[in-house]
């Protein structure tokens, strides 16, 4: 989730504060805990360049790196269930549900759908907007607004946690339908 400047650290950020308060609330390993805590931070450091407007870039290597670390926290959280599978979809809700979606649309409408491209919604929002700032702004609301109460529902009460999943990917996968690949030229 890279292409304007703060989504993917800030994104980060308030995922790895949310998951690692709902696993200390669930009684998950402190240890765990501790590894978002200081992953948090790590995000919060690199946003203080990555802000719109951007002065340091995150690139490949460090979004490849965020989400091996997530890969590997939600590995060893969902084994022990604090938090489980679907609280973990639901904290990422906006990421999957835009890349799930304009993959799903890019096979359809783009000859090369596996290719480079700046087709996701909030690419497209950037430039329409001419603002990487409101854009980046707007989704960090969703992930604390609706996202991280949706989550902690999802732990209070894990028999609705799918229920709480829709909730929470099903705006994102409208949202690009209206401003994804079908919007874009690429």
């Amino acid at each position: 989730m890279d292409g304007i400047d703060g989504m993917a650290a800030s994104g980060g950020a308030v995922i790895s504060v949310a998951a690692a308060a709902l696993i200390l609330a669930v009684s998950g390993p402190a240890g765990t805990a501790l590894s978002l805590g200081l992953l948090c931070a790590c995000c919060v450091a690199f946003l203080l360049f990555n802000w719109p407007p951007a002065r340091l870039f995150m690139g490949d290597a460090g979004s490849l790196f965020l989400g091996y670390c997530f890969g590997a926290i939600i590995v060893q959280t969902s084994q022990s269930g604090a938090p489980g599978i679907w609280t973990w979809l639901i904290l990422f809700g906006y990421f999957a549900g835009d890349t799930t979606t304009t993959t799903v649309i890019r096979i359809f409408v783009a000859p090369k759908w596996y290719g480079e491209h700046r087709s996701h919604a909030y690419q497209n929002l950037a430039r329409l907007l001419k603002s990487h700032l409101r854009v980046t702004g707007g989704v960090l609301l969703y992930h604390l607004l609706w996202l991280l109460p949706l989550a902690a529902w999802s732990t209070v009460d894990y028999s609705m946690a799918p229920v709480a999943a829709l909730a929470a990917i099903a705006p994102v996968v409208a949202w690009t339908f209206r401003f994804g690949p079908r919007l874009s030229s690429s």
